[in-house]
């Protein structure tokens, strides 16, 4: 999958393409994330135009929080992006 998407992803510019979303915005970092892809990601999230919009550091984290923070993103997602969505889980 990484072979056919990345190649495509390449051109994308989500400072230049998206600069407005419909949905709120939750935008997970990793604090020991390469500054080459840290930069470009707050200077998106600074302009992005969102109904609300939150920043979210992982402080033991790279490039895949999600991963190296399971516990941590999951509660992030159980916690507070789905109540904000308005979903309910039993588990």
């Amino acid at each position: 999958m990484g072979a056919v998407m990345y190649p495509q992803i390449q051109a994308v510019d989500l400072r230049r393409d998206v600069p407005r979303l419909q949905v709120p915005v939750y935008l997970v970092e990793g604090r020991h994330e390469l500054r080459a892809r840290l930069d470009p990601a707050r200077a998106w999230f600074a302009m992005l135009g969102a109904p609300a919009k939150q920043w979210v550091e992982f402080r033991g984290s790279g490039h895949v929080p999600h991963f190296e923070e399971y516990a941590r993103f999951r509660e992030l997602l159980l916690g507070t992006v789905l109540p904000a969505a308005g979903a309910t889980t039993t588990g």
